[in-house]
């Protein structure tokens, strides 16, 4: 947007957030901290929803400046790497089991890191993913839900994570199954639409 609102410090702002979102605290299997507090200079909490929305926009961060040649992604990759790391290891271990929907969060950032880095293991976890809650929720035998304050009852972020999800997948994968899984989750979406 530094052009088009001539702004020329909108460069470095983007580039001393993005760095700075980086140095948050890693928890378990991915997880990161997300919330900064200003006043003590600290970071804490992280869930399935906001780790995955995060990392969603560092891979299109990295895939757009990627194009520019403009930035420096060296620490906005680690970073994502570190992330798809772990979540890579929760989803393909044997015992994984999402409780919810939120954990869709991750498939879309998973698969565009599959292309961004030529990773194998982060397409199979997206995949994997991608599989599993298409299983639980494309006859609607269970509902998409988790990633509201109440996550006890469907819910349109659980369908969103999944279309975002789905849609990314066939986009990357080129596997037409994705596109119908994204429409139906789409479908869902937007029965909440009043």
């Amino acid at each position: 947007l530094s052009g088009r609102l001539k702004d020329p410090s909108i460069h470095d702002r983007v580039q001393r957030s993005l760095d700075f979102l980086t140095g948050c605290k890693f928890l378990d299997n991915g997880l990161f901290t997300v919330r900064y507090d200003f006043l003590n200079g600290g970071w804490d909490q992280g869930d399935p929803v906001s780790c995955g929305q995060a990392m969603y926009n560092f891979a299109k961060a990295i895939e757009t400046a990627r194009k520019s040649n403009e930035y420096d992604t060296s620490k906005w990759e680690k970073f994502l790497r570190k992330a798809c790391d772990g979540v890579s290891d929760r989803i393909l271990a044997k015992e994984w089991n999402p409780k919810s929907t939120a954990e869709g969060f991750y498939i879309a950032p998973l698969a565009i890191a599959s292309d961004l880095f030529r990773d194998k293991r982060y397409k199979q976890a997206a995949e994997k993913a991608a599989g599993e809650f298409a299983s639980r929720h494309l006859e609607m035998d269970g509902c998409y839900w988790g990633g509201t304050l109440d996550a006890t009852c469907e819910d349109k972020e659980g369908s969103w994570a999944a279309f975002q999800g789905f849609l990314e997948c066939y986009e990357r994968f080129h596997d037409k199954k994705y596109l119908v899984w994204a429409k139906h989750a789409m479908d869902v979406c937007l029965s909440y639409v009043v």
